[in-house]
């Protein structure tokens, strides 16, 4: 059974080899028609290339190649095509997040500023009362001490 697989694998190997070698061989006797009949285009000996059922299996068998060659592109297009579109979802992605972490920010920023403001607010009022009271208790202790001396010199 094994023996049989490996031979399978084998022949398989030689039958793509010679299909490649067909193709190659087709594609260069189409050629070679052409440029004969381009070069030598009153010669005799050139007939219009005519296809045989030769040919019309090699004719197939470039097709088939070409059709492979042309679906391997265009699925290798489809998967770039469709990872390009990820990377642009995942962009906008991040940008939409930027800007989001952005106005929050932007929004804390301005809640500090207000708070920061209301309290140079109450530090000033505070700062003028306690200046007030300083100043009511300088004028008090002044007026003690006036009103002391006042009472000393009266007992004396």
């Amino acid at each position: 059974m094994e023996q049989m697989v490996s031979d399978m694998g084998d022949w398989k190997n030689q039958v793509l080899t010679l299909q490649g070698q067909i193709q190659v061989r087709a594609v260069l006797l189409h050629h070679q028609v052409l440029f004969s009949c381009i070069l030598f285009p009153e010669s005799q000996n050139t007939k219009i290339y005519e296809p045989t059922p030769f040919s019309e299996q090699l004719e197939v068998l470039t097709k088939q190649s070409v059709s492979h060659e042309r679906d391997a592109i265009q699925s290798q297009l489809t998967r770039e095509r469709d990872e390009w579109k990820q990377n642009e979802a995942h962009r906008a992605a991040l940008e939409t997040r930027k800007v989001e972490q952005f106005r929050s920010m932007d929004f804390e920023l301005r809640q500090l500023r207000q708070s920061l403001s209301r309290l140079r607010v109450e530090w000033e009022s505070e700062k003028s009362s306690r200046e007030k009271a300083e100043s009511a208790l300088l004028k008090a202790t002044e007026t003690s001490d006036v009103q002391r001396k006042t009472l000393a010199v009266s007992r004396v």
